[in-house]
């Protein structure tokens, strides 16, 4: 699997192309995540991503980012807040590539064991969460579901905001 083994740096573009290549159908959208450490050791958090796992591919203890970032113990990340790494064990570029390898293999399990079938169209109502929308209503990863609203800032969406829901059914066999 020498796709699910490329390295950032390969393109200016690596972290924004799709992580795995599947019809169109199920991916009609660039991967907007972005993925790479920007100024100041800052990286923007995604989905399914924890303070656990930066510790491991930075090689430190989760309490250090926490007391670099001034959280309190328990305290939740939020897909699209700026986060503040210590890489003084790990190259930037081998954090990337740890990262990426990481997303590339929920994407791989996922297009594995499912297909998007179709989308629906939800709108936003008052109090509900993407994450409670994803994995209670519609049961897809919130990866998937950013991947079809591109556009939308997951970090602050107010009622009233039409989303595009992928359909998934299992894979047969």
């Amino acid at each position: 699997q020498p796709q699910a083994r490329a390295r950032v740096e390969e393109t200016e573009t690596a972290a924004q192309e799709p992580l795995r290549a599947a019809p169109a159908a199920e991916r009609p959208t660039p991967e907007p995540s972005d993925y790479t450490i920007h100024a100041n050791d800052r990286i923007t958090v995604q989905a399914a991503e924890t303070l656990g796992h930066y510790a491991e591919w930075l090689e430190i203890r989760a309490s250090q980012l926490r007391a670099l970032n001034g959280m309190r113990y328990g305290e939740d990340l939020v897909i699209g807040d700026s986060l503040r790494l210590d890489l003084s064990r790990v190259a930037p570029e081998e954090f990337e590539r740890r990262r990426l390898e990481y997303h590339r293999s929920l994407q791989e399990e996922f297009f594995d064991a499912y297909v998007v079938t179709g989308t629906e169209r939800h709108i936003l109502r008052r109090g509900e969460t993407i994450w409670e929308l994803a994995t209670r209503e519609y049961r897809v990863p919130v990866w998937l579901l950013r991947q079809y609203n591109p556009d939308l800032d997951f970090g602050a969406l107010p009622a009233g905001v039409a989303m595009v829901v992928p359909v998934i059914e299992p894979r047969n066999g």
